[in-house]
């Protein structure tokens, strides 16, 4: 139950050295982490899917940490935000990731750039969803709502971007969930083989969370090691509580509802998912 774990943090204690800056090749400054939290806490990792709930996991995260102590820090909204592509990441980027102090939220996909030498120790979160609604959310984004890179990425990625967006706007929702899906598998299956048999992972389904974020905030906390005051966690639970009563097909968070792949494809659609997505459906326990 909510609230029967939780007391006020206990005092801070000074944690580690925070991390020197992340330079590139020449010597010139890439990155430079933030002060760390002053709690002595393990610093925690966590990972999710795009259109899987990531912003939602990535704002409460945010909004919980300061409360335990604990510094959130996006390495991979920050690396977007300087328009740092991971091809020019030097292996030096892995100093970012420090033992104690940080919680590192949230990555998209299993990192391949750079190591995170924390990985095996650090307390983890994976909040999947089912794939075949996955494919249609990122139709609606893709087409619609995310937003336009800005100027601090590079031309090149500026100019994918919008060529993908046209794509999306010229092809049916079916046709992208098929274009897509290799690509959503390949990002389960890193997980499968990255990810799952590591110690320390706690694992949600975005349709048991979305509509119990009272219970999903506390056992995040306790996962995790966070103490914090009841009335704090209730209130960032209630402050994401948000659940559109009609599909708002021009905003982030457009339906939330499960299930939306049954109104939106097409059953040969829906069929050929399924054998794609095979072993994620069986593994999370999705329907077919």
């Amino acid at each position: 139950m909510l609230g029967l774990r939780k007391k006020k943090a206990a005092a801070s204690v000074p944690c580690e050295a925070p991390a020197p800056a992340v330079l590139d090749a020449r010597g010139n400054e890439l990155l430079r982490l933030p002060e760390p939290g002053a709690a002595m806490l393990p610093s925690s990792l966590a990972f999710s899917l795009y259109k899987a709930g990531s912003t939602l996991l990535s704002k409460v995260l945010e909004d919980l940490a300061p409360h335990a102590g604990v510094r959130a820090y996006n390495l991979e909204k920050e690396l977007f935000r300087l328009g740092i592509e991971h091809r020019d990441l030097p292996k030096s980027v892995a100093g970012v990731f420090r033992e104690r102090g940080y919680c590192y939220t949230v990555f998209r996909s299993m990192p391949f750039a750079y190591e995170i030498p924390i990985f095996e120790n650090a307390p983890k979160l994976l909040l999947v969803r089912d794939p075949r609604d996955i494919l249609v959310s990122h139709y609606f984004s893709m087409g619609k709502t995310h937003p336009t890179p800005g100027d601090a990425v590079s031309q090149k990625k500026r100019e994918r971007f919008d060529r993908e967006r046209q794509i999306v706007q010229t092809t049916t929702v079916d046709e992208h969930a098929l274009r897509k899906a290799e690509l959503f598998r390949r990002y389960f299956a890193e997980y499968d083989r990255r990810l799952l048999a590591q110690p320390n992972l706690r694992i949600d389904r975005y349709e048991d969370i979305v509509f119990s974020k009272p219970d999903w905030v506390d056992a995040i906390c306790g996962h995790l090691g966070w103490e914090i005051e009841v009335e704090t966690c209730a209130s960032v639970a209630q402050k994401h509580d948000i659940v559109p009563e009609d599909e708002q097909g021009n905003r982030h968070i457009r339906r939330v509802r499960p299930g939306d792949h049954v109104e939106k494809l097409r059953p040969e659609t829906i069929a050929s998912l399924n054998e794609t997505f095979a072993p994620v459906l069986e593994r999370y326990g999705y329907d077919r």
